[in-house]
């Protein structure tokens, strides 16, 4: 038998000798049955493995957030090589328009002073 009041498991001489004014004396066969059924470890573990899953849930949508993040940092470092291409196209354009604007001012004012220089050279024969 066993004393719940004292948490004591003794024969039925015992118990009714020494336990008798206990409130809470039970035959082990009659508590087994109630000790074996669902206990709060088994409450905890199922608390536990429903806390797991939602961890596991967290895990995989920070995981998918990271990888969206990766896919996103690929596409703006992508875009800023494009556009720094871009811009070198763009100056080197401009580059060569300079050059060529440079070249035409140039071949127009050398050919003006050369024919100046022609000019007082012919003068300078004149003159002589």
């Amino acid at each position: 038998m066993y004393c719940g009041t004292h948490d004591v498991v003794g024969c039925s001489s015992c118990m009714t000798l020494e336990h008798r004014s206990c409130t809470d004396v039970q035959l082990i066969s009659d508590i087994a049955e109630t000790m074996f059924k669902k206990t709060d470890v088994d409450e905890l573990n199922l608390t536990l493995k429903e806390k797991k899953s939602e961890v596991e849930k967290v895990k995989t949508s920070r995981q998918a957030l990271l990888e969206e993040l990766n896919e996103s940092k690929t596409k703006a470092v992508n875009v800023i090589k494009a556009y720094r291409e871009e811009m070198e196209t763009i100056l080197q354009n401009l580059e060569t328009e300079s050059i060529k604007e440079v070249e035409n001012e140039f071949k127009t004012k050398e050919a003006m002073l050369q024919e100046e220089i022609q000019i007082v050279e012919n003068q300078m024969k004149s003159l002589s």
